[in-house]
């Protein structure tokens, strides 16, 4: 299921953290410039931080062992913990789920943990963190399957970034795993 709705969009099998806010039947989808106006300054600059590094770590990656390559990472790893602490004080004693398939169009939880039709979502990722709103399109007797109706360009690409790294890395892993037999 998650294979043909996510098709369009890069789906990988995927745990991420994800936290929601239930919406009522009646409440309005705020539209992207509505999501965008909501978002504290301080996540605004940390994601132009966080993609003009990842653009250097793309450049860097044949250089993974040199001492600026370390450097960098570090630098990158200190940058997601403040990120982290800064971006989700208020949602930390929330309940966090895991997706279990992700994409740049939506996501799948287990069906035991939906509460309603329409949620704003926020999601912890590697490439930090996304918030939009995603509403219930499908669901079987083990999944969830939620499409996002609001996300930023910036947090969609975000996402597109990781499903294909994702996509990349499981690809070589196999590749090295047949290499090896």
């Amino acid at each position: 299921m998650a294979d043909r709705l996510f098709d369009d969009y890069f789906s990988v099998r995927l745990g991420c953290d994800v936290h929601l806010d239930w919406l009522s039947s009646t409440a309005p989808v705020p539209d992207t410039q509505q999501l965008a106006d909501s978002l504290p300054p301080l996540r605004k600059q940390l994601d132009l931080l966080a993609e003009q590094e990842q653009l250097l770590l793309t450049e860097l990656k044949d250089e993974r062992q040199s001492p600026l390559a370390r450097l960098l990472l570090l630098h990158q790893q200190k940058l997601e913990l403040l990120s982290e602490a800064l971006l989700s004080q208020d949602l930390q004693d929330k309940h966090w789920r895991r997706t279990v398939h992700f994409s740049a169009g939506g996501f799948s939880i287990l069906h035991s943990d939906i509460e309603g039709q329409t949620a704003k979502v926020t999601l912890r990722l590697p490439l930090g963190q996304v918030t939009g709103y995603a509403t219930l399109v499908s669901q079987d007797d083990e999944y969830a399957y939620f499409q996002y109706v609001s996300l930023l360009d910036s947090d969609r690409e975000k996402l597109v970034r990781l499903a294909l790294q994702t996509q990349s890395d499981q690809l070589r892993a196999r590749r090295e795993r047949n290499e090896e037999k």
